[in-house]
């Protein structure tokens, strides 16, 4: 599931919140997307990963939301990646997801994460000063 729900991305792209397209109509990109990626496979492949699929943006079970955990703690280290390389301040990725952690293991993570943020803008903020 891990693998499979980021699948129409390779198509569509990586369509956030702050790209400004409706979320029922990135649920029909993506939906498009992941039948044109397995149309060429045998029923039972196709069956497998669309049923992963479906899982995942059903949100109803455990796995599924455990995944978009890991999904929303994966934007949070991407974007500290970004910050340390570039020197900006990427706060808008951790406020979209703070309150959004439904499992405390990757909340942890997350919190980590967010410290190392914080450090960061502060070492940054403390080196632009005269």
């Amino acid at each position: 599931m891990c693998l499979v729900h980021d699948l129409a991305e390779v198509l569509v792209g990586d369509i956030t919140p702050f790209d400004g397209i409706e979320k029922e109509k990135k649920k029909l990109l993506e939906k498009r997307a992941m039948l044109a990626l397995v149309q060429d496979l045998p029923e039972s492949k196709q069956a497998e990963l669309l049923a992963l699929f479906e899982e995942y943006e059903s949100q109803e079970s455990d796995e599924a939301r455990f995944v978009k955990d890991l999904d929303r703690l994966e934007m949070c280290l991407t974007a500290l990646e970004y910050e340390e390389a570039e020197q900006i301040d990427l706060e808008e990725f951790f406020a979209a997801v703070k309150d959004k952690f439904r499992f405390d293991s990757v909340r942890v993570s997350y919190e980590q994460c967010y410290q190392q943020h914080l450090k960061l803008q502060s070492l940054l903020c403390t080196s632009s000063r005269p």
